[in-house]
């Protein structure tokens, strides 16, 4: 076992319980304590419920328990059957005993949540679609006037689109929603301000040669629903004939992400040991008790010798100065 998955496991950490979507990191094991087992199966079931999750392979110890499929209609079942396959076993799991999970994901199965949505939202509405014209670029102007004039005014994703998150009940989870935002449009087609290829304020052209800013035909007819992926960069993109039109969201079918872990729980301590003068315990006692990697404890000596009560490896806990091991298997917090 190294170094990361005993730090994860002494410590009570999960990786299921990050903010990120279940299994969404590309490593293949995962090991988490016995104590949080119904916070690591609970995770399980969420993968379950929302479609990330298709097979889980439960094992206790080397032996295999059972073997879950997962499809659209048997999710709540097989939420149920694995945590009445595993509560007792965790609950009562011995020293040394372990349970593995053997899971079958697709994070692209997840259906999108409204946080992530309203979030995308936010970047479209607030996306600057033109910018005041140029001698040399296209963009906004004021056509109020016989001829045109100069603007500072800017036209955003919300300017053309009306950006909604929506309830999916056809996919799960929530949709993104686009309609033509058709009283703002009007608006800056009443104040006079439009699209021209270039504008160059030295000369003098006619008002007339215009065009009022509106959504390409079709633009609003695709939304971001599980199985397609956004791109916000490409999005309201003006339409390569009619630069005045603004194009729709830039969607692409998301590619499938199939990927395999190991979810392990096992039975872990935890040891605190005081090594002072007052105390029986010396470092070569701890010695014969734990095996250590010896780069590692080089490592540690060098930053102390180096650093001494400012080295990265010392911390402060208690009044003692603390530094933490990782012995084969099992975690050793050593204070003097």
């Amino acid at each position: 076992m190294n170094k990361k998955n005993i730090a994860i496991a002494m410590s009570g950490l999960t990786v299921l319980a990050s903010a990120a979507p279940v299994f969404a990191d590309t490593a293949t094991d995962y090991v988490t304590v016995q104590k949080d087992y119904k916070n690591t199966v609970k995770k399980l079931q969420e993968g379950i419920l929302n479609g990330t999750i298709s097979e889980v392979i439960v094992n206790f110890n080397k032996d295999k328990i059972a073997t879950l499929t997962i499809g659209s209609d048997n999710k709540e079942e097989m939420s149920k059957t694995l945590l009445n396959l595993v509560d007792k076993q965790l609950d009562n799991l011995s020293d040394g005993d372990t349970v593995t999970f053997n899971v079958t994901y697709d994070s692209t199965k997840k259906p999108y949540t409204q946080a992530e949505l309203n979030s995308l939202k936010t970047q479209l509405e607030n996306k600057v679609l033109y910018s005041p014209a140029t001698k040399s670029t296209g963009g906004t102007v004021d056509a109020s006037g016989t001829n045109l004039a100069a603007t500072t005014t800017k036209i955003y994703g919300k300017d053309i689109f009306n950006i909604s998150v929506d309830e999916d009940t056809t996919n799960g989870g929530y949709k993104l929603v686009l309609t033509e935002n058709t009283a703002r449009m009007t608006e800056l087609s009443t104040a006079g301000i439009k699209y021209v290829d270039s504008f160059d304020s030295s000369s003098t052209t006619a008002s007339g040669s215009a065009k009022a800013f509106t959504a390409k035909t079709g633009a609003t007819t695709d939304g971001l629903v599980l199985g397609k992926t956004l791109n916000v960069s490409s999005s309201f993109a003006p339409d390569g004939t009619n630069a005045y039109e603004v194009t729709g969201l830039a969607l692409t079918a998301t590619v499938a992400d199939q990927k395999h872990a190991n979810v392990i729980v096992i039975n872990a301590k935890e040891v605190n040991v005081d090594i002072d003068s007052s105390n029986s315990d010396s470092a070569e006692t701890l010695a014969k008790k734990y095996v250590f990697k010896q780069e590692e404890l080089d490592n540690i000596y060098k930053d102390l010798d180096k650093s001494g009560e400012y080295a990265t490896s010392l911390e402060k806990v208690g009044g003692k100065y603390q530094i933490v091991l990782y012995p084969e298997g099992k975690r050793l917090s050593t204070k003097g």
